[in-house]
C-alpha cells in the first residue's frame, strides 16, 4: 500500500502533503469506500423519494430555499445520522488502520513529516467527501425533478453544499482525531456512535431544561431552533442566500432577533473552531505517538 507513495526528491511540504493526500484518496478508491458510498447514495435516495412522491404527489412546488428548515429535498444530507456516518466511513482506518496493520511503520520511513502525514490523510478525506456529497446532492436533485418536475432556485445548490461540506469538515476532523487518539477502528466507531446519542439525546433534553444557557448554538449537532455552524450549515446558507435581508427566530426569542447574516457569521466561527481544535489536538497526539 505505502509504495503507492512517492514524493519527489526536494519536495518541500506541500509537495509531501499533497503525496499523502494522493495516497489516501487511492486507497479509498482501491477500498472501493468510494464507489461503495455512490452506489448507496443513489439507490437510498430513490427508495426515499418514491415512497414520498407516492403520498405527496399533485403538492405545489415550493422555491428551493423557502424556510429556514432548509431545501425539501435534502433528505440525506439533512439527516444527523448521514454526516457523520459519511466521516466515519471514509476516515475511521485513515489513521487507526495505519497501526491496526502496522503499516505506518513503513509509512514513517518515507521522506514525509508526520504532519504531512496526518494533514494529507485530512486532506485525501475532503476530497473524498466532498466527491461522495456531489453525488448525493447530485442525485437527490435529479430525483426531486423526476418526481415533482422543473426546481426552482437551483442556483441556491451551490451554497447548500458549501455548507454541508463545512459541515463535513468538522466531522471529518473529528475521526481523526478519535483515530489518533484510540488508534484502533473499533473505538473510533464507539466515540461516534456516542457523539450521535449525544446529539440526539443530551443536547435536546439540555436544551429543554436549561434553554437560556444556549447550547444549541454552539454544541456539535442540529439546533432545534437554529444553526449551529455545523449540522445546519447548508440549510442555513441557502436560506441566507435567498433571504439576505431577514432575521432568524431563535429559540430565546418570541420574534426574530438577530440578523441572518449574524448568524451565518457565528455559525461559521464556530465550526472553524471546531475543525482547528479537533485537527490541532489530533495532530499533537499523532506527532507524539510511539510506534511500538
Amino acid at each position: 500500500m505505502t509504495r503507492e507513495l512517492h514524493r519527489p526528491k526536494g519536495a518541500g511540504q506541500a509537495s509531501s502533503l499533497l503525496a499523502v493526500a494522493r495516497y489516501e484518496l487511492l486507497s479509498n478508491i482501491r477500498r472501493k469506500k468510494i464507489v461503495g458510498l455512490f452506489a448507496i447514495a443513489v439507490v437510498v435516495s430513490a427508495l426515499v423519494w418514491i415512497p414520498k412522491f407516492a403520498t405527496m404527489a399533485g403538492m405545489p412546488n415550493p422555491p428551493y430555499a423557502d424556510a429556514l428548515t432548509g431545501p425539501r429535498y435534502d433528505i440525506l444530507l439533512s439527516s444527523s445520522y448521514f454526516l457523520p456516518l459519511l466521516a466515519l466511513i471514509i476516515a475511521m482506518d485513515s489513521i487507526a488502520g495505519e497501526f491496526e496493520s502496522r503499516t505506518i511503520e513503513t509509512l514513517l520511513t518515507k521522506p514525509v513529516s508526520r504532519a504531512a502525514i496526518y494533514f494529507g490523510k485530512f486532506v485525501g478525506g475532503v476530497v473524498s467527501l466532498l466527491a461522495v456529497l456531489a453525488v448525493v446532492l447530485a442525485s437527490e436533485t435529479v430525483f426531486s425533478t423526476i418526481f415533482y418536475g422543473p426546481q426552482d432556485n437551483l442556483y441556491l445548490l451551490a451554497y447548500y453544499f458549501v455548507g454541508v461540506a463545512l459541515a463535513g469538515l468538522v466531522l471529518l476532523s473529528m475521526v481523526l482525531f478519535l483515530a489518533s487518539a484510540t488508534k484502533k477502528s473499533l473505538l473510533t466507531v464507539l466515540g461516534v456512535i456516542a457523539y450521535i446519542i449525544f446529539e440526539q439525546v443530551v443536547e435536546p433534553l439540555w436544551g429543554q431544561y436549561f434553554p437560556s444557557y444556549g447550547i444549541d448554538y454552539y454544541v456539535p449537532g442540529i439546533a432545534r431552533h437554529a444553526g449551529t455552524g455545523l449540522l445546519d450549515l447548508g440549510p442555513l446558507l441557502a436560506y441566507f442566500a435567498g433571504n439576505p435581508g431577514k432575521s432568524a427566530v431563535l429559540s430565546s426569542c418570541s420574534s426574530p432577533c438577530i440578523a441572518l447574516s449574524t448568524l451565518v457569521l457565528q455559525d461559521l466561527l464556530v465550526g472553524a473552531a471546531y475543525t482547528a481544535a479537533f485537527l490541532g489536538a489530533g495532530y499533537l497526539i499523532f506527532r507524539r505517538a510511539e510506534i511500538k
